[in-house]
């Protein structure tokens, strides 16, 4: 791999410039969700329950196909010129449930800081997909004239509840560290095997402020720009980068000083996902809740690529972390507005 601009250490290991967006660019494959109807219980056993109903309207889609996508999926089927939820029965619906969550003060429903928390990210990133330009592609985009009443009848009571959803600062603090509980849970290899490169795994030292993995960053940037921007339309994400070269951390300090170089075999990369959340004030703050995981792996022959992603379902029954671990053979949609569709990915061509 050779970088141009290559960067460097950073002691405070940033966030990679504060609130940072949420949608991470795929560098192989990723899930696609195709599941039957009777699986509607995400935030309580109950398929009627307000977050339950709440939840799908705002995630859940039926493709062409008549098949429903989007249960526990990483982050809405939403695209900047998509008319669902901007008009027609699905605007009407989730209108009706943000209102009935405010009038039966739907956030006294679920106490569980941790479901609350989760809550609060998904419906910040419809959101922040709201406030987008929403750009006319072809006959698929809304008129800005017509797009204007939509997005404050659906904005308006959106943003209440996501008000109504926030943690204060103590309940962040004590959020679990799902990446440590993934660890933990010996459902994965503790480092790369190379014996069985397509074997998942998470490093226990990842996050170690004296081990191998050296957390970047840089002066001139942030390390992560094609993760950041006003452009990008999901702020409510950080981003951080940490290497691991075959030698240790010194070995990587003093890769890092060289400037130019190519990644030579044995070195490992990591791009890590995490959430931030809205505190009670409207102050956003950083969280221990990892999204996602991305590694790369280098090797004589070539590279290993091994991915994880949270879900919701796992995250609740206290398994693994929440976090699974996205098989190679698995599809999703491509949802990062304004990019190429990648040849791993299905398109979805409803609007």
């Amino acid at each position: 791999m050779n970088q141009s601009h290559a960067p460097r250490q950073s002691t405070a290991c940033p966030i990679a410039g504060a609130a940072v967006v949420c949608l991470i660019v795929s560098l192989g494959s990723a899930e696609l969700q195709q599941q039957t109807s009777s699986e509607q219980t995400v935030y309580d056993a109950d398929p009627q329950h307000l977050w339950n109903r709440l939840y799908e309207a705002l995630f859940v889609r039926v493709g062409p196909d008549g098949a429903i996508y989007g249960r526990d999926r990483f982050e809405p089927l939403q695209w900047l010129g998509s008319k669902h939820l901007l008009q027609g029965p699905s605007h009407e619906r989730a209108v009706k449930l943000l209102n009935e969550f405010l009038e039966k003060q739907g956030e006294k429903l679920i106490e569980d800081p941790l479901k609350r928390a989760m809550l609060q990210r998904d419906l910040w990133l419809v959101f922040s997909w709201l406030q987008g330009s929403h750009p006319r592609s072809g006959d698929s985009g809304m008129h800005p004239e017509k797009l204007r009443e939509p997005q404050q009848r659906l904005g308006r009571p959106l943003a209440a509840v996501i008000r109504r959803l926030a943690l204060n600062s103590e309940q962040i603090k004590k959020l679990p560290d799902n990446y440590a509980a993934a660890v933990n849970s010996g459902h994965f290899a503790k480092s790369h095997p190379s014996e069985q490169p397509d074997k998942p795994y998470l490093p226990r030292d990842l996050f170690s402020g004296d081990g191998p993995w050296v957390c970047l960053g840089r002066s001139d940037g942030p390390v992560a720009p094609e993760h950041l921007g006003p452009s990008n339309p999901f702020p409510n994400s950080a981003f951080l980068i940490f290497l691991r070269m075959p030698g240790g951390r010194d070995a990587t300090l003093k890769y890092l000083k060289q400037g130019t170089a190519d990644l030579p075999a044995g070195a490992e990369v990591a791009l890590i996902r995490r959430a931030l959340l809205i505190v009670s004030p409207g102050s956003l703050t950083p969280t221990n809740l990892t999204e996602s995981i991305q590694f790369r792996a280098y090797g004589e022959t070539g590279q290993s690529f091994h991915e994880f992603r949270l879900s919701r379902k796992v995250l609740f029954a206290g398994q693994a972390g929440g976090l699974r671990a996205v098989g190679l053979d698995e599809r999703d949609f491509k949802t990062a507005y304004g990019e190429e569709i990648p040849t791993r990915s299905r398109v979805w061509k409803t609007q």
